[in-house]
């Protein structure tokens, strides 16, 4: 009797544990999520923007990439229903797992004898970006449990997202609060496969996806016939792609955190400056130095400043930031002689009192 009584108590340890699993997954699914994974990343990417919102300079995070967060309801909304369209069409009807979708990936997937479709929904993806998991099956189930997870404590659109700011900072130029259809379209194009569809590289690989995401939201009722058409013959990028690199000694000096107080930059922050008058004023600077060059001028550095606010509408360090030796040394921070520093007062102070810059002083010793 003994070794069925050992076999019995086996059998009830077994069941207990088997039937414990599913009750332990309904308490940890309803367990609270904390902040911490609800909150967006660690913002390691900064844009810096001129008082306008024009943009001047914008950073990569640690790892190289270019990781900008911007809060959810100022995205437009041609990007939101975009990604919805190409990349969970069903988001708003399912629960976190497109069960239609797995059913389909599955027959696919054994049809052919190897993954060629995934079922991902993008709370999924969500779930994989805030928990950091893997893409495996492991990596899919827990996905799937952190989404049902996700869409029991937190509502279909959350506070944030991530890459949307960045890419359109990159690809066009501007933010994502505003952007084109065509430019929403192409941002859910090529989330995917990025290297795949990348418009500097592969110009019709990136149209043609362009197209498929505009049809995707035609076919969905999102947009007219006539807005995808139009979207369609939009240029891919804007004509000048290439990260600005503009009022750089004091961009540089607002990332040092100098200008700051040593507050730490995040996301994208809206400078004084005017980027306006600081082009004008650079071209000015240049302009006046080729005229002075027969005397020997070389360098000069500019500062305009707002009287009410002192807050800075132009900074300019020297003429060229990339010349040699002394491009990169900002003369309007750097430390001087106290006569230097004095001089503009002194001048403005004559100017004031009726003298030119045709009167002569006599250059003669004299005791106070």
């Amino acid at each position: 009797m003994r070794p069925r009584s050992g076999l019995l108590r086996l059998v009830l340890v077994t069941a207990i544990a088997v039937s414990a699993i599913p009750v332990a997954i309904l308490v940890w699914l309803a367990w609270p999520i904390t902040d911490a994974i609800l909150a967006p990343q660690q913002r390691a990417g900064v844009v810096l923007v001129d008082r306008y919102g024009q943009l001047l300079r914008s950073t990569r995070a640690g790892d190289g990439s270019r990781r900008l967060w911007i809060p959810l309801s100022e995205i437009d909304s041609d990007v939101l229903a975009s990604f919805v369209a190409m990349e969970d069409a069903r988001f708003f009807d399912h629960g976190g797992i497109d069960l239609r979708a797995v059913g389909r990936a599955a027959r696919d997937n054994l049809s052919s004898r190897r993954i060629v479709s995934g079922a991902s929904t993008i709370t999924m993806q969500a779930a994989r970006l805030a928990a950091g998991m893997g893409r495996g099956w492991l990596g899919k189930l827990r996905q799937a449990l952190w989404a049902l997870r996700l869409e029991f404590h937190a509502d279909k659109l959350g506070q944030a997202t991530v890459g949307v700011e960045a890419a359109s900072a990159l690809y066009f130029g501007r933010s994502a609060r505003d952007l084109s259809l065509g430019q929403a379209a192409l941002l859910a194009a090529i989330a995917r496969a990025p290297a795949t569809y990348d418009p500097f590289v592969a110009h019709q690989r990136a149209a043609t996806r362009r197209d498929r995401v505009l049809q995707r939201l035609l076919a969905l009722g999102a947009i007219t016939e006539d807005a995808a058409e139009q979207a369609s013959r939009e240029p891919l990028v804007s004509p000048s792609p290439t990260n600005p690199f503009l009022a750089p000694h004091y961009t540089s000096r607002l990332l040092a955190g100098i200008a700051t107080g040593g507050e730490a930059l995040a996301g994208t922050w809206r400078t004084p400056l005017d980027l306006e008058l600081q082009t004008v004023l650079e071209g000015e600077l240049r302009h006046t130095l080729t005229h002075l060059a027969d005397v020997g001028a070389e360098h000069a550095a500019l500062l305009v400043l707002d009287n009410v606010t002192g807050e800075p509408l132009a900074w300019i360090g020297s003429p060229d930031f990339w010349a040699d030796r002394t491009g990169q040394v900002d003369m309007v921070a750097s430390r001087r002689q106290p006569g230097s520093l004095l001089k503009p007062f002194l001048y403005g102070l004559a100017l004031d009192e009726g003298y030119t810059p045709a009167s002569t002083i006599p250059d003669v010793m004299r005791a106070y």
